[in-house]
């Protein structure tokens, strides 16, 4: 079964302390407050094409509770990320996010919640801006409910020859748009590594997932993780290549950033990518002129000890 969530423009009204990440009970009235539903298992995918990386974010959380929620599902979005996707996936039922005007979204998920369907509502917290909060209705004792997002993001260039991809173990501070507002307002716990919030152990294979594939228009000369011990696969040719994070289900704790290094042959020749829209095309050029002669080895160096 497949629904439909709305997705709309900033609005953002709570008199509660906001959230930063995570899956927590919707209060109820004369209720004390509940805990945070815990982690199961993360897997991050991305996907990466020279200057632009897709990210898949999927978290399995478990309702340890006796009760029916309603729970709200927050995530700060990377400063230079574009929102791509939604879903929830729920005892067989998929929720999958579409942009809907927000009166008409919000109306949707009330009716669907009290016919006792589960339905989810997203919306950006105005405050930080970076934010993303969704509602998600009706969710069973003791059941498992996956959430998965995708967000895309142009990559750092480092000295003009290399590629810089992170994906962030920090909640708090890293994301913080608004100074005048403190950082610790924004979660609640001390909540401030992904490594920090509740967790249980995955039922079956590794907590932590992560892995990259990254695709060039020329063989890839340098593919590497500065952070975590990983292993590099040849996937389709010297231009196509794949890292993943080697972990273990005991003991393995995501407390620092995910840092990975690459450069290709060809890494100064411009290139462009074109992508379809509602109304035609849309095309991004890359062009990263090669300033001086330094050896791509003192390049790589010099990287290296900024992803510490």
């Amino acid at each position: 079964m497949i629904q439909e969530t709305g997705f709309y423009p900033p609005i953002f009204s709570s008199s509660r302390k906001p959230r930063c990440f995570g899956l927590y009970p919707v209060p109820i009235p004369n209720k004390p407050a509940m805990k945070p539903l815990p982690l199961q298992k993360v897997d991050i995918k991305a996907h990466i094409k020279t200057s632009v990386a897709k990210i898949e974010f999927t978290q399995t959380y478990i309702n340890n509770t006796e009760d029916l929620l309603e729970v709200e599902y927050f995530f700060p979005i990377p400063h230079n990320a574009c929102f791509d996707s939604f879903k929830a996936t729920y005892e067989g039922t998929v929720i999958e996010g579409i942009i809907k005007e927000k009166q008409a979204a919000k109306t949707e998920y009330t009716e669907n919640v009290e016919e006792g369907n589960t339905a989810a509502y997203a919306e950006i917290n105005e405050e930080t801006g970076d934010i993303m909060k969704v509602l998600v209705g009706n969710i069973k004792p003791s059941t498992v409910i996956e959430i998965s997002f995708s967000y895309l993001q142009q990559l750092e260039v480092i000295r003009n020859s290399l590629y810089r991809f992170a994906f962030h173990s920090t909640i708090t501070p890293r994301y913080n748009p608004n100074p005048q507002v403190k950082t610790s307002t924004f979660y609640s716990g001390g909540v401030e590594l992904l490594s920090h919030y509740p967790q249980l152990p995955a039922k079956k294979g590794y907590f932590w997932n992560i892995e990259a594939t990254v695709e060039c228009r020329s063989p890839i000369s340098l593919l590497e993780c500065t952070s975590h011990k990983a292993e590099v696969q040849e996937v389709d040719g010297p231009c196509n290549k794949k890292i993943r994070l080697i972990s273990d289900s005991e003991g393995f704790v995501f407390d620092k950033d995910f840092v990975v290094l690459f450069t290709e042959s060809d890494f100064n020749l411009p290139s462009y990518r074109l992508a379809k829209n509602e109304t035609g095309y849309c095309a991004m050029i890359d062009f990263i002129p090669k300033f001086s002669d330094e050896p791509l080895d003192d390049a790589i160096k010099a990287a290296r000890g900024l992803s510490k």
